[in-house]
């Protein structure tokens, strides 16, 4: 799990696995859901 935080646009964002992804403008989702 990698936990990264960004104050210039106030996102917190939790990678659980190393999974390719789905951009999303709120979540990002897996490329299967």
């Amino acid at each position: 799990m990698k936990v990264t935080y960004d104050p210039e646009v106030d996102v917190l964002r939790i990678l659980f696995s190393n999974a390719p992804i789905e951009e999303s403008d709120a979540v990002d989702y897996a490329e299967m859901g």
